[in-house]
């Protein structure tokens, strides 16, 4: 086993670079065992742990005394510490409930489209649109979509592309107005 240069103990290792565990003098040694002692005085005994002893340390600290009316150093505090803080629910809940939706997967498509249809005046015209909504396809709660028939008008907002073309072609027949707005889901 090879031995310090410095002060003869046992390296315990038999390439590469080593620190001595009794006087921390750090040895190289090559692959054909051959040992060298490193140029560099380190010592690794006794860190530097007062930051007092460190030039530049000591520099910004007398600054810092100068600096505070009462001759103490004061460091600058940062209040939103980033670990011990989390950020406020609130600010993220919109945010969080597009994430969480159906719509913002993409599943029906990245266009969606708000449906106007007007002129539902009539027990005739109510029963032919509920007629062109009935389909299992649609995936509506009819009696709930029929519900939202207010003064003639019923609104349909972020259908997909398909839903929107099949039941304005069911729907051009009759008398009706019929109103579209094509929207992206991430606008």
């Amino acid at each position: 086993m090879p031995q310090c240069p410095s002060c003869g103990t046992e390296l315990g290792s038999d390439f590469g670079m080593v620190a001595c565990p009794k006087c921390h003098a750090i040895s190289v040694i090559d692959l054909d065992g051959n040992i060298q002692l490193d140029e560099l005085p380190v010592n690794i005994a006794e860190p530097v742990t007062d930051p007092s002893e460190q030039p530049l340390a000591r520099q910004l600290l007398d600054e810092l005394t100068e600096q505070s009316p009462n001759g103490v150093a004061e460091l600058p505090v940062n209040i939103a510490d980033p670990v011990t803080d989390p950020p406020d629910e609130e600010m993220f809940r919109e945010v969080s409930d597009f994430a969480n939706s159906t719509v913002s997967q993409g599943r029906d498509g990245l266009l969606v489209f708000d449906l106007v249809v007007s002129g539902i005046d009539s027990r005739e015209l109510r029963e032919a649109v509920r007629e062109s909504i009935t389909d299992r396809r649609f995936m509506w709660d009819v009696r709930e979509v029929m519900a939202g028939i207010n003064d003639g008008k019923l609104v349909l907002k972020g259908i997909n592309a398909i839903k929107a073309t099949v039941l304005i072609n069911r729907l051009k027949g009759l008398p009706l107005e019929l109103h579209w707005q094509q929207n992206s889901i991430i606008s």
